[in-house]
């Protein structure tokens, strides 16, 4: 009865450790995904002002384009100068466009290792579950070998 007692008493020991080791993964996983959450929020903000930034640029370009427009034929010289200054309106509008193609792109990246954390997540919240039922049965099977 005595070695018997000493084996339940080490697996209890085995099971609390396992236990311990679960909640320590838990707890890393909660806060890798935390940490994901904020990842996706600051790429929301770059995402906007990205926006914001082509809506300007748009604005501008919409400007030009209404002045290049209403010009008459004897202003050549500001008609150029207005073309070219549309011109480069419209390369810096591609460029931020560009830019803002890649952040969605890495925003995708961090979406998906976000999902991907959820994931891993929810099996850590299982295993540790039915580590806690397991426990729960060992320990009422203690109890009653005790009894």
């Amino acid at each position: 009865l005595k070695s018997e007692l000493e084996a339940l008493a080490k697996q209890l020991k085995e099971s609390q450790a396992v236990v311990q080791d679960l909640t320590k993964e838990m707890k890393n996983v909660t806060q890798e995904l935390t940490n994901s959450q904020q990842q996706v929020s600051a790429r929301d903000v770059t995402i906007t002002e990205k926006n914001e930034v082509i809506s300007g640029l748009q604005k501008q370009l919409d400007q030009q384009k209404a002045e290049i427009a209403s010009m008459k034929s004897g202003e050549s010289k500001e008609h150029t100068i207005v073309k070219e200054k549309l011109a480069l309106v419209e390369k810096e509008k591609t460029n931020v466009e560009t830019k803002l193609i890649s952040v969605e792109k890495e925003k995708t990246v961090v979406e998906s290792k976000l999902a991907a954390m959820e994931r891993a997540h929810h099996d850590v919240e299982v295993k540790l579950k039915n580590k806690l039922e397991e426990h729960k049965e060992f320990e009422k099977t203690m109890k009653t070998k005790l009894d």
